[in-house]
């Protein structure tokens, strides 16, 4: 079929039902946004290859099957690393060692392969097709990814090379590019020829002799030449192809020096195209042959760049599919009986919800042509908006050993959060688009909250330079923020805050007078003193946020302070507001539950930033809860691993690991006759959303169904390592609570059953 018929209603196995790409099997009938996604996201990969530590959890779980029948250096290794790069389990299995050799059929190797539960293959063999076969019988049960199939496809091939040309020549719209040598036998041409033609490359050629071009290849659009010199003439890019000699029937061609002769790429041979034409290979070459040592270590050819591009781009590839393959299906849904709880419009009523498309449909009685893949009988629970987090730290990119993405998202699903905004504190520090994208696309392969990346206000988070803001908006940024940073220089925080109103965004800061704070670990008071612990005074918070204020003031930049700790600092908030100014501010749980007392003898477990209060501190700042002077309550949540129980209070890092229960912690302020069950919700939900800029998620017919349905009077003791988290620093262990989250929607797919 060809270039200009092949369509997706062909039944192109490369995609599901739904259209989403499955499997990759080909550059023919991709669809532009797809491999243009795939491009994007290999240049957010390029940059792990620079950390000391080479890894990130997106895959970590699943299991890769590498499964070659024809031998290979670059391809294997370059898949085997990518898999190992994303935290895969990956598994290699050679033709010569597999039970293909003893006559098994290459479906029954896949059977007994899926008997062991794994998730992906890549497979390469001598016969064209093998990989659409095996594709069509897994379907949706595990993606498939070619890695060449006789001389039909190697789509990896043709996508790194597009990568290199559009990341080293320019926009591939712009550029002539030849293709030269076996054109007959290579499965590379084949695939960068429509991966080209997709892309909107203007002219492409092909240069050959005419036994090793099919005389049927200018069907597909390409321009076809038998003289070199011609055919190089205004390229800009040129890609010599190997000579597929174990591919190759005997009298194609009198011999390798006759090939050389008129179609050998030499140093003289590259002056016919364009002084800055770039040289790609796919390997292995064969010197002296289709390309001459000088020119293949010339500084034109970047065939070794190929290779780490290739490494980027194949770690793209099962980025993708994976989380095509991940997270249940949004469904056709009816939620029966269910008391929803609306804070947007105040409703509150015991009715039905209908779902389809991700969206709510119905609240009310549903309609008798409504029929629903689920029923969720949710006689005695609660129905209301998906939470939102604005202070989380996902511990991704970093080392892992404290949790990352995968672990404390599923910790905040399991707590009605369908909604998080990341830290930018991470390792390394998002300040590079590369770490937003990077955090995205682990967020969207995992299939659980939405995700928010917050771009760092300034280089490293260390308040001397401001950071590339509208570089890393671009790559996903809702907010900027200083995590629990303060800029000390004034100056530079109004330059900050003025940048960032221009583009738009919220800026959520860390208000303290860094030299009051003094390095302090706990609240500055007696009990400090008693516990020869340096003290952390409320009075630099104050300071700090009266400081902050006047600068948010003069740049007219909408600031959060998420995790204030004062009554005081809220007040200045308040009257800030009430000037006008666009000024909110949040309490993290903790505040309004615990106090210094709950340091106790060096409870580390109790160690968060802003520190735990007195007493009366804490019940003022209930009573401006009360009062509505908050928008917001959080978790403040930060995950620590198991290792950081052997340190002392003074070398254990700050923060508490509680997203999990924040619903039933926050029910113990309705329990106390604080605020009532919506106004806790409000605080939850749509308080934090206009804090950050965001449409306030509600249950309202059309709205997206973002839903947390929780049982209020299911009780329970709380167990820190029943927690999906991986930390266990919380110092709530052994709490009587009531509060349980039985299902969390987001988008109308059931992420969490409890």
């Amino acid at each position: 079929m060809s270039l200009q018929t092949f369509r997706l209603g062909d039944g192109n196995p490369q995609y599901d039902d739904q259209g989403r790409l499955r499997h990759l099997l080909s550059t023919e009938g991709l669809r532009e946004r797809e491999l243009l996604q795939i491009l994007d996201t290999a240049e957010s990969f390029l940059s792990i290859a620079q950390r000391s530590v080479k890894k990130t959890p997106t895959l970590r779980g699943k299991t890769i099957v590498n499964l070659f029948f024809e031998n290979s250096t670059r391809t294997r290794s370059t898949f085997e690393l990518a898999a190992k790069r994303l935290s895969a389990d990956v598994l290699n299995i050679a033709a010569s060692t597999s039970s293909a050799s003893k006559g098994e059929s290459l479906i029954d190797t896949v059977d007994n392969l899926m008997a062991m539960q794994v998730d992906g293959f890549v497979i390469r063999h001598p016969e064209a097709g093998a990989a659409h076969l095996i594709a069509r019988h897994l379907g949706d049960s595990a993606l498939v990814i070619n890695a060449g199939d006789g001389q039909h496809a190697h789509p990896t091939q043709a996508l790194l090379d597009v990568f290199t040309i559009r990341r080293l020549a320019g926009p591939i719209e712009d550029r002539v590019v030849a293709i030269v040598g076996d054109i007959l036998h290579s499965r590379v041409a084949r695939s960068q020829i429509h991966a080209l033609s997709i892309l909107g490359c203007p002219e492409i050629r092909v240069i050959g002799p005419r036994t090793l071009v099919p005389k049927e290849l200018a069907a597909l659009g390409v321009h076809v030449y038998h003289d070199l010199q011609a055919g190089l003439r205004g390229v800009d890019v040129i890609c010599a192809l190997r000579l597929q000699k174990e591919r190759m029937e005997s009298h194609r061609l009198p011999s390798l020096d006759e090939f050389h002769r008129r179609f050998g790429l030499t140093p003289e041979r590259l002056q016919w195209a364009q002084p800055h034409a770039l040289v790609l290979h796919p390997g292995p070459m064969n010197r002296g042959v289709e390309i001459a040592s000088e020119v293949a270590d010339g500084n034109q050819a970047v065939i070794l760049q190929q290779v780490s591009h290739g490494l980027a781009v194949r770690m793209a590839v099962l980025t993708l599919l994976a989380g095509a393959a991940g997270g249940e299906k949004a469904m056709r849904r009816i939620i029966r009986n269910v008391r929803v709880l609306d804070p947007v419009d105040g409703f509150d009523a015991i009715t039905d919800l209908g779902i389809a498309d991700g969206k709510i449909t119905t609240r009310g009685p549903i309609p008798r042509d409504f029929h629903a893949e689920e029923i969720l009988d949710a006689t005695g629970l609660v129905a209301c908006p998906g939470f939102i987090e604005s202070s989380f730290q996902g511990h991704s990119p970093g080392h892992g050993r404290d949790g990352d993405l995968a672990s404390e998202l599923r910790a905040a699903v399991a707590g009605g959060v369908t909604r998080v905004v990341l830290r930018p504190d991470t390792q390394p520090v998002a300040d590079t688009p590369a770490v937003l994208q990077e955090q995205r696309l682990m967020a969207e392969s995992l299939g659980l909250a939405r995700v928010h990346g917050s771009g760092a206000l300034s280089m490293g988070l260390q308040g001397q330079a401001l950071s590339e803001m509208a570089a890393l908006q671009e790559a996903g940024a809702l907010v900027f923020s200083q995590a629990k940073e303060p800029i000390r220089n004034a100056a530079l925080l109004r330059l900050a805050l003025s940048y960032a109103a221009d583009l738009g965004c919220p800026v959520l800061l860390h208000s303290e007078d860094a030299d009051l704070a003094a390095q302090g670990v706990m609240n500055e008071s007696g009990l400090s003193m008693r516990l020869g612990l340096p003290g952390r005074s409320a009075t630099a918070e104050l300071v700090g946020i009266q400081r902050d204020l006047a600068v948010a003031a003069l740049s007219a930049c909408p600031v959060f302070f998420p995790h204030l700790s004062t009554a005081a600092a809220v007040a200045a908030v308040q009257a800030a507001r009430q000037r006008g100014e666009a000024a909110h501010c949040g309490v993290s749980i903790h505040h309004l539950l615990l106090s210094e007392q709950d340091v106790g003898y060096f409870n580390v477990h109790a160690k968060v930033l802003p520190p735990l209060r007195s007493l009366a501190e804490r019940d003022a700042l209930r009573r401006a809860v009360a009062a509505g002077e908050v928008a917001a309550i959080s978790s403040d949540h930060c995950s620590w691993g198991i290792d950081r129980e052997g340190m002392t209070f003074m070398q254990a890092p700050f923060g508490i690991s509680a997203v999990e229960w924040l619903l039933p912690l926050t029910l113990r302020l309705v329990d106390d006759g604080l605020i009532t069950l919506m106004d806790a919700l409000k605080l939850l939900s749509s308080g934090p959303a206009k804090a950050l800029g965001l449409p306030p998620p509600t249950l309202q017919v059309g709205s997206a169904a973002d839903i947390c349905l929780f049982d209020p009077d299911a009780g329970f003791t709380l167990n820190p390592v029943s927690g999906a988290s991986r930390g266990r620093n919380l110092p709530y262990a052994q709490w009587d609570l009531r509060g349980r989250v039985r299902y969390t929607l987001v988008g109308g797919s059931v992420v969490y059953r409890g």
